[in-house]
């Protein structure tokens, strides 16, 4: 299934390197912006959708940390695979939604 010392951190982290890789410096911002607003924060939509097929960076992190999913349906790949979504959105969303709507 993977490395047994993998953490969710791990792939979140390899996942925003691989999304910046991905995108233009531009379209990382810009993703970040719209996924500040209500359109995106509060519907738990990502905009690096509106970039890339996000799903294909997300298993390209996985499998930057040797993990190889071959059935999302699973339960346990699918909460995983959920886990380290969620922490990457803290970096892919812009700093003033992660401190309260201020700049810190």
């Amino acid at each position: 299934m993977g490395l047994p010392d993998t953490t969710d951190q791990q792939i979140a982290d390899a996942f925003v390197r691989l999304l910046r890789q991905t995108l233009t410096r531009e379209e990382f911002a810009e993703m970040q912006r719209r996924n500040a607003t209500p359109e995106y924060r509060d519907t738990g939509c990502c905009a690096s959708h509106d970039f890339c097929d996000a799903n294909e960076v997300m298993d390209a992190a996985f499998r930057a940390c040797g993990i190889v999913i071959d059935d999302l349906g699973d339960d346990d790949n699918h909460a995983r695979w959920n886990r380290a979504w969620n922490l990457a959105k803290l970096e892919i969303t812009a700093p003033a939604i992660r401190h309260g709507g201020r700049n810190a």
